[in-house]
């Protein structure tokens, strides 16, 4: 990817972010609830973003949420505790 595209890339990354992750409540910052949004981002960028632009990369949504603790501020000191919260959302969702 080039450096036009990855600056493109990063602007509709943290778009997407913005609409649906941003705007939460404190309290669903903190839960299960983030990685819902953080999934409906997903598929908000797979399904819209993405089918205008074939050449954005496609992501599953274990690295599209990765990606956002890199991106969100309030994710970013949470990185080292991914796997963690990811483990813990996908036994939220087998519930």
């Amino acid at each position: 990817m080039s450096s036009k595209s990855k600056k493109k890339w990063k602007q509709m990354f943290e778009d997407v972010l913005a609409r649906f992750v941003h705007t939460l409540p404190s309290s669903e910052k903190e839960s299960e609830r983030l990685f819902i949004q953080l999934e409906q981002a997903h598929w908000f960028y797979e399904d819209h973003v993405r089918a205008k632009n074939k050449n954005l990369p496609k992501m599953a949504l274990r690295d599209f949420c990765l990606k956002a603790f890199d991106v969100v501020d309030f994710l970013r000191p949470e990185k080292s505790k991914f796997e963690a919260h990811w483990l813990n959302f996908k036994q939220y969702r087998c519930l």
